[in-house]
């Protein structure tokens, strides 16, 4: 317990820099894994600098799910959830069937509220609530910080502790500048993979794992630039060796058109897994998200989580992207990581600058 406190600590202190008295919520949903037991004792170490609860949820079953209405309960106080039940947008909000005009009303209603969201937010469900209307919410118009580390698993908290954050923001921050002005960005890889996406005009999302200011957000381990691209820009070919926490068999390759992946092919049981949550809904097969990671301790190639930070790498999400500057919305959301890539992009004036060659940085 003691070791792990050790380990809990420093994501209060450093990463979202915790005044004594803030409110503190900690989530973790039931799947039987590790982070049951990390948010237990994060818990314990959160009560000692405030106000802090901990619920543990129903699991949603896939990344970008929208969390139940007592996890709704326990970040915005009962008063607005009261409020959105009422004029029926709470379970719209959770089935991701809100309109822009009903979504203006809801932040509009968050905002009022500004002093009922909790001040702080440890999610540690294994099922990420990144890309979540939930999210966005508390961090947007609640003012919330907010902690996001799903598929934790033995070995993170130690291998990150002692990270020179500082140093992630630095390199984080130097990519975005260089990425400020971009148009067409395009990805190719050893393993096959050629695309090309469209982000003009999107707004740029840094993941630089120092939480401090009010409603900032960012996984554990940080380390990312990403962006929404505009939709329908993507073509190209896409081939990735490992899915979410799992090293594939044989590599998938998807046929990307009109930004939608138009035919999938390669091992055989993940094709079969994505072309099911593709009849779910069609929004699914949509690509979503380019990122590139900063973060020079990140290494392992399989836990997403740690994977899409890696210096150097390139991740290419499908799913939904309503929660960072996209019109995609779905409650399903996956990342793939394109390891050693070349990045070639062209900015405003028609000028081509690498951004990474072969997998090392050029910035």
């Amino acid at each position: 317990m003691e070791r792990h406190y050790h380990l809990v600590d420093p994501l209060l202190k450093v990463n979202l820099r915790v005044r004594k008295g803030e409110r503190i919520l900690v989530l973790v949903d039931d799947e039987e894994v590790y982070p049951q037991h990390v948010a237990e004792i994060a818990l314990d170490v959160c009560r000692r600098y405030g106000p802090s609860s901990l619920v543990s949820y129903r699991k949603t079953g896939t990344p970008g799910a929208e969390p139940p209405t007592e996890v709704w309960q326990a970040a915005f106080g009962a008063e607005l959830v009261g409020k959105l039940e009422r004029h029926g947008l709470l379970q719209k909000l959770i089935e991701k069937e809100i309109s822009s005009s009903e979504f203006a009303d809801i932040s509009r209603m968050v905002t009022e509220n500004k002093r009922d969201p909790v001040d702080v937010v440890l999610a540690f469900s294994w099922y990420s609530v990144t890309h979540t209307k939930f999210r966005e919410l508390l961090c947007h118009y609640g003012r919330t910080r907010f902690l996001s580390a799903p598929r934790l698993v033995p070995g993170i908290l130690e291998k990150f502790v002692n990270s020179d954050w500082h140093g992630v923001l630095r390199k984080t921050e130097k990519l975005a500048d260089l990425m400020s002005n971009l148009t067409v960005i395009e990805v190719s890889a050893p393993n096959g993979t050629r695309v090309e996406l469209d982000i003009s005009g999107r707004k740029l999302f840094l993941d630089t794992g120092m939480l401090d200011k009010q409603g900032s957000f960012g996984n554990y381990p940080g380390g990312e630039c990403y962006v929404a691209p505009v939709e329908g820009s993507a073509k190209g070919t896409l081939v990735f060796e490992h899915a979410p926490n799992l090293r594939l068999e044989e590599p998938v390759r998807c046929e990307v058109a009109n930004g939608v992946v138009a035919s999938i092919s390669g091992s055989l049981s993940y094709v079969s897994y994505l072309e099911r949550r593709f009849l779910e809904n069609d929004n699914n097969r949509k690509v979503c998200e380019l990122g590139i990671g900063t973060n020079y301790l990140a290494t392992d190639p399989v836990n997403i989580r740690e994977s899409e930070k890696i210096l150097g790498t390139v991740h290419v999400a499908l799913g939904d992207n309503s929660a960072m500057g996209g019109t995609i919305s779905t409650p399903f959301h996956e990342d793939y990581v394109l390891f050693s890539p070349t990045v070639i992009a062209e900015d405003l004036e028609h000028s081509s600058k690498c951004l990474i060659e072969n997998g090392i940085p050029q910035f």
